[in-house]
């Protein structure tokens, strides 16, 4: 099993048993109480859950944002598809702002070798990633380091973003919501994220179908802003004519 699965598994239980002790986290994960309390640590460090002398202790009301090692597993087969799409609008010599995000990651990842162009993101992983391909030219945009997430946040990341100006802008989002727009679980992520669709010609929004009317709580644009939207072929049937007849394009995949 995965440590995001095991993650995921825990943070379930203790939504639903509220106090976990060491051996019922060991019987229901099959593994060694050493992993365990790796994990549980993991899980604390980012204020998932709170551990006390008996067991650990829910915060999960207080901290709804999945770990970075959770969105990568996720609805990966869906994201590739996405991903897969996305590509079709670089074009070569373009300059692309590559927001934080598992699925715009995925496009960092999808990219041809070939592809010549020059990107810019805040996000160290997708950095990573845009660095393997030889004819990228990468930007990074500096700042605080948000741990767990590895990402850059504060007045020195916007900054940096605001010295250039995109043909497109691939955004992420935790959640889009019909009555407001577009939301994130973290407040350091919106300023960044306004300040690539603020510089860009259009912002192309990159989202699975589980985001469709989820809650999450830091508004970061009016759906108005958003150029086009891909997403998979599950979201169909959530999404329907709604969202077409705001005049947003939006590709099923």
């Amino acid at each position: 099993m995965l440590q995001a699965e095991r993650l995921q598994m825990i943070r379930e239980l203790a939504e639903k048993e509220d106090i976990l002790s060491w051996e019922r986290l060991i019987q229901v994960l099959g593994v060694s109480k050493a992993t365990v309390r790796r994990d549980v640590d993991h899980l604390a460090a980012e204020g998932c859950i709170e551990k006390t002398r008996g067991g650990i202790l829910s915060l999960q009301a207080d901290a709804t944002e999945p770990s970075l090692q959770l969105r990568n597993v996720q609805n990966m087969s869906e994201k590739r598809r996405i991903a897969q799409a996305a590509l079709s609008y670089i074009q070569p010599d373009d300059f692309v702002f590559f927001d934080s995000g598992s699925t715009v990651k995925e496009v960092a990842a999808l990219l041809p070798p070939s592809l010549r162009f020059s990107a810019m993101t805040y996000d160290l992983m997708i950095a990573m990633e845009l660095a393997k391909k030889p004819v990228i030219d990468v930007f990074i945009a500096g700042g605080t380091l948000r741990k767990h997430f590895e990402t850059a946040h504060g007045y020195m990341t916007e900054r940096d973003l605001l010295d250039f100006h995109a043909q497109t802008t691939f955004m992420g989002a935790d959640s889009v919501r019909l009555g407001g727009g577009i939301y994130g679980y973290n407040m350091n992520d919106v300023r960044p994220k306004q300040v690539m669709l603020e510089n860009s010609n259009q912002t192309i929004l990159l989202c699975d179908h589980t985001k469709f009317e989820k809650t999450a709580y830091v508004h970061i644009c009016e759906l108005k802003n958003i150029d086009r939207i891909i997403t998979g072929a599950e979201a169909r049937e959530i999404v329907g004519k709604t969202f077409q007849e705001l005049g947003i394009p939006i590709d099923f995949v």
